[in-house]
C-alpha cells in the first residue's frame, strides 16, 4: 500500500487518520509499513492497538540488547508454533537464529525471508508494533526493515516507532533514499562508528508526530530520585528484560532494597505488568544509563554478568564491567560472536569483535579480531563499517591469512562500493588464489586487460584447481592465445560439479561464455545457491549477469524482474556498483521496450556511479542503452 508522509505541514494535526489508513489497508487486504518518528512515538502505538478491532497484533519493545535476533524472538513468541509452517531452508535459518536449532549457511538473507513468511501465515490480518525501533539489536533491526519494504499483497502492517529525544524533533526532510557507501583511501578513515539501526529503514513511509507542547524531563525526574532509587532504576536499564527475579537479585548482591523500583514507578519511569517490568518511555531507560556515573555502571554489569549463566548476554556484561584490556573477556565476547554469526547474526558480532579487540592486550591478536570483525560487519551488509574496523591494519609484516583477509575486503569493498581500479590495485597485491580470482573480477569490471593478462600469469604458479584453470584461461584469452585458453577453460567447465560456493559458479557460467559453449544451467545453479547462501557476497552480482543473459535472449519481462530484484537487493546490501550494473540492464531493457524517458533516466542514474567508480563495463551498457535510446 502507497502511502504519503505526513508531517508538520497541516495535512495531518494528528496521527489518527495514517493510523487508519493503514488499518483500513490490512482490513482490505493490503499491507505496509509506516515510520512513526518524533516525540509520543509510544501513545502513537498504543492509539493503533486501540483501534485494532479484528486485527492480530504483535508487539515488541527495543530494549538496548546485545545478542542477535533478541528482539525478533520476542515479537514471534505469540506465533512460534507457524515458525515450523516455514518452507525449508528458511525455515532451519530462521530457527537457528531464534536458537531454536541449527543452519549450515548463517544467512541472514535466508532468516529475513523465513520472517516474512511467519509473519503472511500469521496475517489474520496482521499488525507489528515496533517500540523503540532504535534501541533494537541489529539483526532484529535488519530483519524488521527487510521485511516493512516488502509488505505488498499481504494483510501485514508494521509500525515502527524512532523515538525523538526531548527538544529534538526536527520538521520532516525529503524521504531519504538509500545509502550508497563512498569509498575513502583506508588511511584517512575515521575510527569506527556503530551505526543507528534507524538508517535502515530507507524507503519506508515516514509519520513525523508534531513535537509535544511540554516535553517531560528524563534528566530531571531522574534527578528526582533518591540514590537508591536510582540505582535499583539503572539496574533495570541494564538488565533490559524486565526480569524482576534478576533485577531484584542484582539489587540485593549491591546492597540496595528492591523496595526502591516503587519509588521508580511512582515517578513514572516504569511499569509493573504480569510480574514483568517495562519502561514507560522509550528513552527512560537509555537516560538512566548516560546519568550514571561509570564506577556504579561498571559495578551493575558485572553484578549481572555474575548472575547470567554462560552465553552472549553475559559475554557482554563482562565487557562492558572491564576496567581495561582483558584477554579472558575478550575470549568469551569473541566466542559469543562465533554463536552469533552461526545464527547469521553477523552484524552483531561485528560489534561484538569489535570490543573484544579493544579487550586484547596483545597487539597481534587484537588486529586478528578486528580483521574478524570486519568480515562479519561485511556479510552483516555494513561495507563501510567492514572497511573503517580495519583503519590502521595491514602492517608488511602482518601474519599471511591476517593480511589476505584485509586485502580482499578493501579491495571487494572498492570493486562493490568504490572505485573498480583501485580494487585491481589492492587485490593484485594478494598472495592466494581466491584473492586473485576477487582481482580478475575487478579487472574485468574495470576494463584492465592488461592486468588480466598479469593475474593469469600469476595463477600458473598455484596447484592445479577450478580457479586456476579459470584464472589461466582468461588470461590467456587476453593475450591473444585462443588454443590453450581455450583448453584452460574447458578444463575448468570439468570441474563445475564439485564447485561449492556460488561466485565460483557464476565464473564456471563465464567460461562457458568465453568458449562460446554457454552452460546456462550453470547460471541459474549459481542463483540458486546464492539465494541460500552467502546473502550480502553474491546474490545481487549473480542477478545481474542472469538480468544481462535475459536481455541477450530479448526476454525483456524477466530481465526487468531480474534486475529489480537484483538492484533492491544490491541497495539493500550497500552494494552501489552492483546497483548500477542494475540500473544500467534496466536501461538497455528500456531502451528495448521503446521507452526512451525511461532509459534516459535509469542510465544516467547508472553512469553517475559508474564513471566517477571507474565501472567500464557498467559504463558501456549505460552508453549502448542510451544510443539505442536515441
Amino acid at each position: 500500500m502507497t502511502r504519503p508522509r505526513h508531517g508538520y505541514d497541516g495535512s495531518m494535526p494528528d496521527p489518527t487518520a495514517a493510523l487508519d489508513e493503514v488499518l483500513a489497508g490490512l482490513r482490505s487486504g493490503q499491507g505496509g509499513a509506516l515510520v512513526v518518528r518524533g516525540a509520543g512515538t509510544s501513545r502513537a502505538l498504543e492509539l493503533a492497538a486501540s483501534r485494532a478491532e479484528g486485527v492480530r497484533v504483535l508487539r515488541v519493545a527495543g530494549t538496548g540488547s546485545w545478542v542477535a535476533f533478541d528482539a525478533l524472538g520476542r515479537l514471534l513468541v505469540p506465533v512460534a508454533d507457524l515458525v515450523g509452517q516455514v518452507s525449508r531452508p528458511r525455515r532451519d535459518a530462521l530457527l537457528a537464529a531464534l536458537g531454536r536449532g541449527t543452519s549450515p549457511t548463517g544467512d541472514p538473507f535466508l532468516v529475513f525471508e523465513g520472517v516474512r513468511e511467519v509473519l503472511a501465515l500469521a496475517a489474520e490480518p496482521l499488525l507489528c508494533l515496533v517500540d523503540g525501533y532504535q534501541a533494537l539489536d541489529r539483526s532484529s533491526a535488519d530483519a524488521l526493515a527487510y521485511c516493512a519494504r516488502r509488505l505488498s499483497g499481504v494483510p501485514v502492517g508494521m509500525l515502527l516507532a524512532v523515538e525523538d529525544p526531548p527538544g529534538t524533533a526536527k520538521p520532516p526532510e525529503e524521504q531519504p533514499e538509500p545509502p550508497e557507501e563512498q569509498p575513502e583511501p583506508p588511511e584517512e578513515q575515521p575510527e569506527p562508528r556503530e551505526e543507528q539501526p534507524e538508517a535502515r529503514l530507507w524507503g519506508v513511509p515516514e509519520l513525523r508526530l508534531p513535537p509535544p507542547e511540554q516535553a517531560p524531563s528524563l534528566t530531571g525526574l531522574i534527578g528526582g530520585l533518591s540514590d537508591s532509587a536510582r540505582l535499583a532504576g539503572l539496574i533495570a536499564a541494564v538488565e533490559a528484560r524486565g526480569d524482576l527475579s534478576l533485577i531484584v537479585q542484582v539489587a540485593q548482591a549491591l546492597d540496595t532494597d528492591p523496595l526502591a523500583l516503587e519509588e521508580v514507578r511512582t515517578a513514572g519511569l516504569v511499569t509493573f505488568r504480569d510480574g514483568a517490568l517495562a519502561f514507560a518511555h522509550p528513552l527512560a531507560r537509555t537516560a538512566l544509563i548516560e546519568t550514571a556515573t561509570p564506577v556504579r555502571l561498571r559495578g551493575v554489569h558485572a553484578a549481572l554478568a555474575g548472575l547470567l549463566p554462560a552465553g552472549e548476554e553475559r559475554a557482554w556484561h563482562l565487557a562492558e564491567a572491564a576496567e581495561g584490556p582483558d584477554e579472558l573477556v575478550a575470549r568469551e565476547l569473541t566466542a559469543a560472536a562465533r554463536r552469533m554469526r552461526e545464527r547469521a547474526g553477523h552484524a552483531d558480532a561485528a560489534l561484538a569483535l569489535r570490543r573484544a579487540a579493544d579487550l586484547t592486550p596483545d597487539p597481534r591478536a587484537g588486529e586478528r579480531r578486528l580483521a574478524d570483525a570486519a568480515m562479519a560487519a561485511w556479510h552483516g551488509g555494513r561495507p563501510a563499517e567492514a572497511v573503517r574496523h580495519l583503519a590502521g591494519l595491514s602492517p608488511p609484516d602482518a601474519d599471511g591469512r591476517l593480511r589476505e583477509d584485509v586485502l580482499r575486503i578493501r579491495g571487494l569493498f572498492e570493486l562493490n562500493c568504490g572505485d573498480a581500479a583501485k580494487a585491481v590495485q589492492i587485490l593484485t597485491a594478494g598472495r592466494s588464489l581466491d584473492t586473485l580470482a576477487d582481482a580478475a573480477d575487478a579487472a574485468a569490471q574495470a576494463g584492465q586487460r592488461d592486468a588480466l593478462v598479469e593475474i593469469g600469469r600469476r595463477a600458473q604458479e598455484f596447484k592445479d584447481s577450478f580457479e586456476r584453470d579459470v584464472l589461466v584461461g582468461i588470461g590467456a584469452l587476453e593475450e591473444g592465445d585462443a588454443r590453450r585458453g581455450s583448453m584452460a577453460l574447458r578444463s575448468a567447465l570439468r570441474r563445475s560439479d564439485e564447485l561449492t560456493r556460488a561466485d565460483q559458479v557464476l565464473r564456471a557460467w563465464a567460461a562457458s561464455v568465453l568458449v562460446e559453449e554457454e552452460h546456462r544451467d550453470l547460471l541459474h545453479r549459481a542463483v540458486r545457491m546464492a539465494t541460500v547462501t552467502a546473502f550480502a557476497w553474491h546474490l545481487p552480482a549473480v542477478l545481474e549477469h542472469l538480468a544481462a543473459a535475459q536481455l541477450r535472449d530479448g526476454d525483456l519481462t524477466a530481465a526487468e524482474a531480474t534486475s529489480s530484484r537484483g538492484l533492491e537487493l544490491a541497495r539493500e546490501a550497500g552494494y552501489s556498483n552492483v546497483a548500477a550494473g542494475h540500473l544500467a540492464n534496466l536501461a538497455a531493457a528500456a531502451a528495448l521496450r521503446g521507452d526512451a524517458a525511461a532509459c534516459r533516466e535509469l542510465a544516467r542514474e547508472a553512469l553517475d556511479i559508474a564513471v566517477p567508480h571507474r565501472l567500464a563495463a557498467t559504463e558501456r551498457l549505460a552508453r549502448e542503452a542510451l544510443e539505442k535510446a536515441g
